[in-house]
């Protein structure tokens, strides 16, 4: 390896780096603080349904990573190619192709979410947790589409602004359980509010960073094809 070719290997390795580095440690820290916030308010048995129906949360972040990340590797594959109009193709159908399956699980989520919360709970919390279930499949599409914006931002060299959208997102989380919790006192709903807000945000400011600017993406209206949705689960699968 030449040393320019090594040059621009580590300028680009601590480009990504740091922005991914502030990223995660600021989602351990938002992690922490609001999970010490929200236990010095809330008692123990709206603690114990809120641990109970966080398994609905990460599920819509496991499907959200499915389709953020299968997405990203085919744009990513386009983009190795010097195929900019298909890379810009692929992260259109994939925004509308997780559109849809938000939606879809919205509805089916608040149709089932009596049952999940019954199979999530004993019998004295279940109303609880119901709450909990229903506040975050209502918010089904910003959770799982904030993924979205956050790899294409990486893919199209915005690293920084992928942290910073991380950043406003753990801010939003901590302002959302000060506001729903402790100011509102809505309780275990407001634990679950203050997730939908937050991933809205993230959701709103990550594709802000990703359309404006020198390296803006224009999200076009296309209807993703069964083939694309095919390889973006298969290949999303292994991250989720």
């Amino acid at each position: 390896m030449s040393e320019r070719q090594s040059s621009c290997f580590r300028d680009c390795f601590f480009s990504f780096l740091i922005p991914n580095l502030i990223s995660s440690v600021f989602a351990i820290i938002d992690t922490s603080v609001t999970s010490m916030l929200a236990s010095r308010r809330l008692g123990d048995a709206v603690l114990y349904s809120l641990n109970a129906a966080v398994p609905v949360y990460l599920f819509l972040c496991a499907l959200g990573s499915l389709l953020g990340s299968g997405a990203f590797y085919l744009a990513a594959r386009a983009y190795g190619r010097a195929d900019t109009k298909e890379g810009g193709r692929i992260i259109s159908a994939s925004v509308w192709l997780a559109a849809a399956v938000s939606a879809v699980i919205m509805l089916l989520g608040l149709a089932l979410s009596p049952i999940i919360a019954s199979l999530l709970a004993p019998q004295g919390l279940q109303d609880m947790v119901l709450t909990y279930v229903r506040v975050v499949f209502a918010g089904s599409v910003p959770v799982i589409m904030a993924y979205m914006p956050f790899n294409f931002l990486r893919l199209v060299g915005k690293v920084r602004y992928s942290a910073l959208a991380v950043v406003i997102m753990g801010s939003m989380n901590v302002l959302g359980v000060l506001v729903f919790v402790y100011l509102l006192d809505l309780g275990i709903a407001g634990s679950a509010l203050s997730l939908v807000v937050s991933s809205a945000s993230v959701l709103i400011s990550g594709f802000c960073f990703l359309m404006c600017g020198e390296r803006g993406v224009n999200i076009r209206l296309i209807r993703p094809q069964f083939s694309l949705s095919r390889e973006v689960f298969r290949f999303g699968s292994p991250s989720a």
